[in-house]
């Protein structure tokens, strides 16, 4: 079992009465072998894809699920990057073929698609429910031009936008959201039912990553204001300028489905911290007690994971839910002996709240890497147990194990550690009673190690 990292203070749940029990796992990927992970996605599911360095010192994309971390291979070549993944667990990304070209690829149903083409680089950022991916071309002539992948098509090029382009982000519609580069700068765009738009025409703009467009065609991003960098939100037609926190600088990194959007800016006394943009006016998210802060994703909830300084200076992941910032880096640090971690960042949150991010894990006795990348997933207790209700529905020894599982969630809802910890056990011993009998083994195994996670979780021991 991988080591388990629990946070005691609140967080996602609104309860009162919740607020001294562990709220949070965190949990290291793991890699393929090798010594460094990083993950880069994940979807409503709480999967996530990202690339790994395997025992033969290959780097391949992967795909975390079911607690276990699985390769995704490559094409004809020698190594893979995942991306993104999307809510049907498909997953694009770059993979080397024979020839050593980087091909875009689109990986579903367990098989990896070269979306790519001989002669050209390519490689696929973003992809959305109906498994488009947005990404980019290299030519020969070595002109990047942004395109949108569909399995069995020839790309569709978003033509020759300025001297270079790339995609960055795909809404369910297949709007894209992107940058080119012309003689003045860089200019973010929007592609939109087969038409180009410039959204801050006149000035260089620029968005980033895959959170920069919702499904309502919503973008966020940063533009040049007369020499200072300034976040925009373009919707209904209009980039709009949502200022800073009363200083010089902002930047806007994501946006929610809602409209919603997060980032970094200055407030009046030059300090930059995470806001949280919503309905025309741009709140402070503080920081872990130091200067600086940063929103790097955000769902529709209203949570923000990113980064920040603490009062000691360190770099940590953190979240923010209902106005209060709880420090994950704290909880990646018990993963490993005092000293081994160093700093921390969360850049992706799904629905239920399920975070991923990465640290630094100190190494001094491997003198080519000293320093290794990591990647952990941050997962609310409820929502393991919400996890575990549904593995367990209609499986096994009728529904005995259901309401005992039910009987967790709801004594833990309730903030009753003495009865949380007394049904866990209850939950074990059905577990062990129907081991290899009416619970296939496998099965068996899986549901007492997750349900022996939460009670380790909520130090029932």
């Amino acid at each position: 079992m991988r080591r388990l990292a629990l946070c005691a203070a609140g967080l996602l749940v609104a309860s009162t009465a919740m607020a001294d029990l562990p709220r949070f796992a965190v949990q290291d990927l793991g890699t393929l072998g090798g010594r460094f992970t990083t993950a880069t996605s994940v979807n409503e599911a709480g999967e996530v894809t990202g690339y790994s360095e395997t025992a033969d010192r290959q780097i391949h994309a992967f795909v975390y699920t079911s607690g276990q971390l699985r390769d995704l291979g490559a094409l004809s070549g020698s190594g893979s990057l995942g991306a993104a993944i999307n809510d049907a667990g498909a997953m694009t990304g770059f993979a080397l073929t024979a020839a050593g070209e980087a091909h875009a690829f689109l990986y579903e149903s367990g098989l990896m698609m070269d979306l790519g083409t001989a002669g050209t680089s390519s490689a696929g950022k973003a992809l959305n429910s109906a498994g488009q991916v947005a990404g980019e071309v290299t030519g020969a002539d070595g002109q990047t031009h942004a395109v949108i992948f569909m399995p069995g098509a020839a790309p569709n090029d978003l033509g020759a936008i300025g001297t270079s382009s790339t995609s960055e982000a795909i809404n369910a519609g297949g709007a894209v959201a992107g940058m080119y580069q012309d003689s003045v700068g860089t200019h973010a765009f929007l592609y939109s039912s087969g038409s180009v738009i410039d959204l801050m025409p006149g000035t260089s703009s620029f968005v980033s990553g895959t959170s920069a467009i919702n499904d309502l065609g919503q973008v966020a991003g940063g533009f040049d204001a007369n020499g200072v960098t300034h976040a925009f939100v373009y919707a209904d037609g209009r980039a709009v300028d949502i200022g800073t926190l009363g200083g010089d600088y902002s930047v806007a990194l994501a946006i929610s489905g809602t409209g919603k959007a997060t980032g970094i800016a200055a407030r009046a006394d030059g300090e930059r911290h995470a806001f949280l943009y919503a309905a025309g006016a741009m709140s402070d998210l503080g920081t872990l007690g130091g200067t600086m802060s940063i929103g790097y994703a955000l769902n529709d909830a209203d949570q923000v994971a990113g980064q920040s300084l603490t009062a000691s200076g360190a770099l940590h992941a953190f979240v923010v839910a209902d106005g209060a910032a709880v420090d994950l880096g704290q909880l990646v640090e018990a993963l490993h002996d005092a000293g081994e971690v160093g700093e921390s960042a969360a850049f992706g949150i799904n629905p239920l709240g399920i975070v991923i991010g990465r640290y630094a894990l100190n190494d001094p006795n491997d003198a080519q890497m000293p320093v290794k990348d990591r990647a952990f997933i941050a997962t609310p207790v409820a929502a393991l147990l919400q996890t575990l209700i549904a593995q367990v529905t209609g499986v096994g020894p009728g529904k005995g194990l259901l309401k005992k599982l039910e009987h967790v969630l709801t004594s833990y809802t309730a903030g009753d550690q003495r009865k949380t910890c007394s049904a866990l056990a209850g939950v074990l011993k059905e577990l062990n009673k129907h081991h290899g009998k009416k619970l296939d083994p496998a099965m068996a195994a899986q549901l007492r190690e997750e349900a022996g996670a939460v009670e380790n979780a909520l130090a029932c021991h």
